[in-house]
């Protein structure tokens, strides 16, 4: 047989509480009610009571321990109590390992478990700021710095109000910040002082000194040509009394428009001012029609000229013959527009020479044109040729 308590509890956190009474016989089926209508209790059941009675042969007596507490103060109920500080730490659900008990969650609520690092493990038991200090080995004090020590390239004069300062030397390329992109300097093209810039190497070349017969720095433009040289003033010159050679390297269709001169390429060359040249141009062209007209000319970029130009007035011939107009002239551009040529699909020449004395930098060109616009009938030749000094 199995033996029932007539008592049902409801557990809860504060306690437990009589809620009803039932008599349980040992055969397990409830008890009839005493007959005769006594009070006497049947001797088949086992009952809970908070004092024994001697009319009663199966009671079992509430008793409190260190844990549980029983109040009997209200008629018909024995209520379980818990005391204040009778739970042990052994009677508590297990925790996780390293965590604190707590409440992480805003509000009121369940406790909580709260992961507790090995670091802060180190620091719960230590007493105030000090001991902490002690701990993770910041020194002593009661938040006051009482020493601070340089390491490079920081310096320190030591003591409790140090001066700070960064060593001579001390900043190594690697801690500076990294340069934007490749082929910078370091400098500043900003006007007045400021934070250090990184210049293009266009930049930089502004800020440096020109080279010069007393200072070294950057050699000046040349102004291009391919002979000329760098003096020893600073000054771009070609070689003194060397004659140079020009000539054409491919057929030229002259067609620039009516009488438009244009210069023929290869019979041309850089000048300098304050430079005296002499010249001379053989030129060799065809027209494809003797209806159609041509004038040849020199041009410069200023100051004084003076020519001969001598062209071809009848057809190539052997027998020596007047064969030839000359003329004298100082005007760049200039010469007679020509209505017909002499012969048509036949080399013809004109011969063109005199000195130049330069006044501004630029370019000397032997010239030709065309006497009608949108025609290709006049070709200067390739091989017609020059030289000048």
């Amino acid at each position: 047989m199995v033996k029932r308590l007539g008592l049902v509890l409801v557990v809860g956190i504060l306690g437990f509480q009589l809620v009803a009474w039932q008599r349980v016989p040992l055969t397990g089926q409830p008890a009839p009610p005493p007959s005769g209508g006594g009070s006497g209790a049947p001797t088949t059941s086992e009952y809970l009571v908070g004092a024994l009675d001697a009319g009663l042969s199966a009671e079992r007596l509430v008793t409190g321990t260190s844990t549980i507490t029983w109040d009997l103060g209200t008629a018909g109920q024995a209520k379980a109590n818990v005391p204040n500080s009778a739970i042990t730490y052994a009677k508590i659900q297990n925790v996780a390992a390293t965590t604190v008990l707590g409440r992480a969650t805003a509000g009121a609520g369940v406790v909580e478990e709260i992961p507790c690092t090995s670091f802060a493990r180190t620091i719960l038991d230590d007493i105030d700021a000090a001991a902490v200090r002690t701990t993770i080995g910041a020194g002593t004090g009661n938040g006051t710095v009482t020493s601070v020590t340089g390491t490079a390239p920081i310096a320190s004069s030591g003591g409790a109000a140090p001066a700070i300062s960064l060593n001579d030397n001390g900043v190594t390329y690697a801690k500076m910040q990294d340069v934007s992109t490749t082929a910078r300097f370091l400098g500043r093209i900003t006007a007045g002082a400021g934070d250090t810039e990184e210049l293009t190497g266009t930049q930089a070349t502004t800020l440096l000194d020109a080279f010069t017969s007393v200072l070294k720095g950057l050699v000046p433009a040349s102004g291009g040509g391919t002979v000329n040289f760098l003096r020893a003033d600073g000054t771009w010159q070609n070689p003194p009394d060397v004659m140079k050679t020009l000539r054409t390297t491919a057929d030229q269709t002259i067609n620039a428009g009516a009488g438009t001169f244009v210069d023929i390429t290869g019979l041309t060359f850089t000048v300098v001012s304050g430079t005296d040249y002499a010249f001379h141009y053989y030129i060799t062209f065809r027209s494809a029609q003797t209806t159609t007209g041509w004038k040849a000319g020199i041009n410069h970029p200023g100051g004084t000229v003076d020519f001969w130009a001598s062209s071809q007035t009848i057809a190539n011939a052997a027998a020596g013959a007047a064969t030839h107009t000359t003329r004298h002239n100082v005007v760049v551009d200039d010469m007679t527009l020509l209505t017909s040529t002499v012969t048509n699909n036949v080399d013809l020449a004109i011969i063109i020479e005199g000195r130049y004395k330069c006044t501004a930098n630029g370019t000397f060109a032997a010239r030709f044109a065309n006497e009608l616009a949108a025609n290709t009938d006049v070709v200067v030749q390739k091989g017609s040729w020059g030289w000048w000094f």
